[in-house]
């Protein structure tokens, strides 16, 4: 029986010198006709700083840890279209400086005040903040624990939103520790971190392949073999998540 599919015509093909494409796999052509209230997922998650540090070190850190996982994730701002009937994602390679620290502007946001708003809260928070960028597939809310009179932030309360159009749930997860990861090493000044200036053209290197375009005509799709691997990767990815 020959292969129903050809993983080649899935692999991103570049449209212009910052416009990358490639077909849509079926669990993404799923969202782009639905209204994009319904593809919205949040995480959210509580971060303490000993000692604490100045709000403008903690802002700078978040705004240089997103810029930095826009390069190395360039699908973050990945969308979903229609082209002659069939669907396809589309991702934007930033040209410059410029782009990019518009890009932050229209996705990163602060808020501060004495207690958590817990998940739903904070949600809440930054539905509205984001409303006027609502074709941004990612946004990000920090929320400080601070009193209007203090500077010096010990505690915070990050929220990551993401399109169901740009990756699933695990891959929401995976984004917000690469993110976590970044920041920390933007809070600790480690050597190397955020120094030189980013060739943005570059990050189009980092388009990550469709899991498609790992399959042959030999892919095992059931059987013990298949139950076997399945269960490998599940506690694979539960142990390093």
């Amino acid at each position: 029986m020959s292969f129903p599919l050809d993983p080649s015509s899935y692999q991103w093909s570049q449209q212009s010198p910052f416009l990358w494409r490639r077909r849509a796999l079926a669990s993404e052509s799923m969202w782009i006709p639905k209204p994009k209230e319904l593809h919205e997922m949040f995480i959210k998650g509580t971060i303490s700083l000993e000692p604490p540090l100045p709000s403008s070190t903690l802002k700078s850190a978040a705004r240089n840890s997103w810029r930095n996982l826009r390069f190395e994730f360039p699908e973050l701002v990945a969308k979903g279209q229609y082209q002659d009937g069939k669907p396809f994602m589309q991702c934007q390679i930033p040209k410059d400086e410029d782009e990019i620290n518009e890009w932050i502007y229209r996705t990163v946001f602060f808020d501060q005040g004495l207690n958590d708003l817990g998940f739903e809260g904070q949600r809440e928070n930054l539905l509205p903040r984001k409303q006027a960028f609502d074709l941004e597939t990612a946004s990000l809310l920090l929320y400080l624990e601070l009193d209007t009179d203090e500077d010096s932030v010990g505690r915070f309360h990050l929220m990551l939103n993401v399109d169901h159009e740009v990756t699933d749930g695990i891959g929401t997860r995976i984004l917000f520790g690469k993110y976590l990861s970044l920041l920390a090493k933007f809070l600790s000044g480690s050597a190397g971190v955020g120094q030189g200036e980013i060739e943005w053209a570059e990050s189009s290197r980092n388009l990550s392949p469709p899991w498609i375009s790992i399959m042959d005509e030999e892919q095992v799709t059931s059987g013990p073999e298949y139950d076997e691997m399945a269960q490998m990767n599940k506690t694979l990815l539960l142990e390093n998540m």
